[in-house]
Order: C-alpha cells, then sequence, then structure tokens
C-alpha cells in the first residue's frame, strides 16, 4: 500500500514539473519563470495534488528514508519551496539558476494534453478483477500472472475471465 501511495506522490511531481516545463516552453515572452514571481494558476492546483500524494504517503509511516525525505519536501505548505525543489532535484528537463527555472538539456517545451500530464495509463492493462491497490505498478499485475503461469493455473484463470467470472 505504501508503494501505490509513493508512486502517486512520484506521478504528482513529474505531472508538476510536465506543466512546468509546458508553461515555460509556450511563453511569448522568454523560456522562463522567476519563483519570485507568482506561480501559474494552472500549476497550483497540480502542486496541492502533489502535496496530498505526498501527505498520504507519509501518513503510511513507512521506514524509507529517502522516500520520506523526498515527500516531506513534497507536502509542504509553500508551493514555491515545492516548485522549487522538484527543479533541483530534476535538473534535466528544467534547471534552477538563481531563483529562475530554465530549460534544461532533454526541455521540450511542447504543449502538453491532460492525458500527457495525467499520464497514460495503457501501460497498465486491466487482467480480470485482480485486487491490486490504486496506483500500484502494472508490474505486480504482470508478477500475478506470471505467477499462475509458473504453476500451471494461468488457461484457468483466463477461462474463468473469458466467462465474465472474474
Amino acid at each position: 500500500m505504501a508503494g501505490a501511495k509513493f508512486f502517486n506522490a512520484r506521478d504528482a511531481a513529474i505531472a508538476v514539473l510536465d506543466v512546468m516545463e509546458s508553461y515555460i516552453g509556450n511563453k511569448v515572452q522568454g523560456s522562463s519563470h522567476s519563483l519570485r514571481e507568482t506561480i501559474p494558476e494552472m500549476l497550483l492546483s497540480h502542486l496541492n495534488l502533489l502535496k496530498n500524494a505526498a501527505q498520504a504517503f507519509l501518513d503510511t509511516k513507512h521506514a524509507d528514508k529517502k522516500a520520506n525525505a523526498f515527500c516531506s519536501e513534497c507536502a509542504k505548505d509553500d508551493p514555491v519551496s515545492v516548485l522549487r525543489s522538484l527543479v533541483v532535484r530534476d535538473g534535466h528537463v528544467l534547471r534552477l539558476v538563481d531563483e529562475v527555472i530554465k530549460p534544461g538539456a532533454a526541455f521540450r517545451g511542447s504543449a502538453l494534453t491532460e492525458d500527457d500530464v495525467m499520464g497514460d495509463t495503457t501501460d497498465a492493462p486491466e487482467a480480470g478483477d485482480i485486487p491490486l491497490p490504486h496506483g500500484i505498478s502494472y508490474r505486480m499485475r504482470n508478477l500475478y500472472l506470471l505467477n499462475l503461469d509458473l504453476n500451471s493455473e494461468l488457461g484457468q484463470w483466463l477461462s474463468s475471465v473469458a466467462k465474465g467470472l472474474r
């Protein structure tokens, strides 16, 4: 459960960086954003989602020090501090120079669709009714199916899925 909550926080952090990249890439005046300026409204909602996701992970009281440090940075009340922390951690697509967010080496700056920002769910295909927490890696679903296959139970399971029993 903690792993799924951590991945939710990680995905929300990536979404914040993606929105910032798009914002900078679509600016008419210069490709940068000073942290001394007001945070764009479109970014505030993503920062709030990140804060909530990070706090949800922290509430699990998981022992991983690095994950806790990351989520503690993301759960702060100051959105500028959170954004600064994310950009410093990134350093490839976006970089921080004297409190100004600038394009990094991997900056593409293209406009993103909502699907791009929220992530593509096609990499986590539904495979019947496997009871897994929301947000958990699709690899866990694959591991479950691999276990069935190794125990010669996959055919039986697939038959029950085809019949609508699962």
